[in-house]
């Protein structure tokens, strides 16, 4: 149906440009900069070193590898490769009296934002809720085990935001600078202030949801 973005579905006129080349097998090593300025790039294919110059280049490879690519250039920043962050997931299973899911159309049914904005944001994170509807997707023994009543369960995954910390880096490797190393050491209390809400958040679910059980 074409209802997710896709590079096929979305971008596929981009590559019938005659002025666009779309290279694979191809790993960017480092920009490359003159007077503070990129100027190109040197990238290793089929075990060779290569060199593109452009007007304007665009690094995409992610949270991870986009500060790895400058760390490898050289190029220096306070907050190059620090403050890496992500959201804190808490998942919970409610077994329900009588209602039935894993109904949906997708793996994810509903996202849930009524505990995103609000007061509450001064002292602990906003929460957003996922629904999931597919039990394979998310983990395995996610069906019940009562005869006729596999389905009567919910799954559903809080997601608090986090905090920058400075303590949660990317690096190079010593041994190899063509591996990223990634340096976790915590989620914030903010956002575990947040996450110690989900008893409070499920207790309000239970006004509306006949709840049997909670895992």
């Amino acid at each position: 149906m074409d209802a997710k973005f896709t590079i096929q579905n979305a971008l596929a006129w981009v590559y019938s440009d005659p002025r666009v080349t779309l290279q694979l097998d191809s790993a960017v090593d480092t920009v490359d900069t003159a007077a503070g300025i990129a100027r190109g790039i040197s990238y290793t294919r089929n075990a060779e070193s290569e060199r593109a110059e452009a007007d304007l280049l665009v690094l995409a490879a992610s949270a991870l590898f986009n500060p790895h690519i400058l760390l490898r250039s050289g190029i220096t920043h306070p907050l190059l490769g620090k403050r890496l962050h992500e959201q804190l997931p808490i998942d919970v299973t409610l077994d329900l009296a009588g209602v039935k899911c894993y109904n949906g159309s997708a793996i994810l049914t509903e996202l849930g934002y009524l505990y995103y904005e609000g007061e509450h944001r001064r002292d602990h994170a906003a929460c957003m809720i996922e629904t999931w509807s597919s039990p394979f997707a998310y983990k395995l023994g996610a069906l019940r085990s009562e005869s006729g009543r596999w389905n009567e369960r919910l799954i559903i995954r809080f997601l608090f935001d986090d905090l920058p910390r400075y303590d949660n880096t990317v690096s190079v490797s010593a041994a190899d600078p063509r591996i990223v190393e990634t340096r976790f050491t915590d989620y914030s209390d903010y956002a575990k202030r947040g996450a110690a809400q989900v008893p409070r958040i499920i207790g309000t679910l239970a006004t509306v949801l006949p709840i049997e059980r909670v895992a």
